[in-house]
């Protein structure tokens, strides 16, 4: 009977230092993952600048730092796409420029010369071929034509 009492008496007491025991784990447990969470949804909307910083059970810090490199390489990739673009960009522009300059000075329609037969074609150009040839650039090898 006392037995029965002791244990009776006591029971509520153990429960609730489980009860703390568990609530105090899953703190530490779901803390660590709500921040990660949260970094990883900035990340998800475009913030590639953001880092996660976890302490807490090894495993965590583990996602944590593989989620810090998949920021990172889509940061670089995200850059080296950039760039990319605006050397493409900046290529085409270009390509239009030498294109209308090819229109502007050669005549749309033949020219007729009696005494000379001459025929050409003019394809316009894909890629900018990049500027004066070595050694023209000074002396004056250039002549202006009125």
């Amino acid at each position: 009977m006392q037995r029965i009492v002791f244990v009776s008496a006591f029971a509520p007491l153990m429960v609730a230092c489980a009860l703390v025991i568990a609530a105090f784990l899953s703190h530490k447990i779901s803390t660590p993952l709500a921040m990660l969470s949260e970094s990883v949804a900035r990340i998800g909307s475009g913030d590639l600048q953001v880092r996660a910083h976890i302490t807490g059970p090894e495993e965590l810090r583990r996602l944590a730092m593989s989620v810090n490199t998949m920021a990172k390489s889509l940061e670089n990739h995200l850059e080296v796409l950039k760039n990319e673009t605006r050397r493409r960009e900046q290529l085409e522009t270009e390509v239009r420029l030498a294109s209308e300059v090819q229109r502007s000075v050669l005549p749309e329609n033949g020219t007729i010369l009696e005494s000379i037969e001459l025929s050409g074609m003019c394809h316009q150009s894909k890629e900018v071929g990049g500027g004066v040839p070595r050694g023209r650039r000074r002396g004056g090898d250039y002549r202006k034509v009125s």
